[in-house]
């Protein structure tokens, strides 16, 4: 199972290997989530229902920008999601 690509306003951060990619990337992470709660805290003045429904999206969003640094290895090397489910049910044989 392949990785998916980043977003397209992580993937032009820095190309891999550069030097201050790293930096790059968080001061990414850092202006999205900034401007997700300033967002939401925008919305949430609009009403209860918004509020709510603003909270919800943004909870999503920042976790998204969270992954994104975090860069887990997608095959599962590392221990992550990919190891965590087995590529066929115990029992069935192909």
């Amino acid at each position: 199972m392949e990785s998916m690509p980043l977003p397209w306003f992580l993937a032009h951060a820095a190309p891999p290997g550069a030097a201050g990619d790293r930096l790059r990337l968080r001061l990414c992470q850092f202006e999205l989530a900034t401007l997700t709660i300033l967002a939401t805290a925008w919305l949430a003045t609009l009403g209860p229902l918004v509020a709510i429904a603003a909270v919800l999206v943004a909870k999503h969003v920042l976790v998204g920008v969270v992954m994104a640094g975090l860069g887990g290895d997608a095959d599962g090397a590392d221990g992550g999601p990919g190891r965590s489910v087995p590529a066929e049910p115990a029992g069935v044989t192909p």
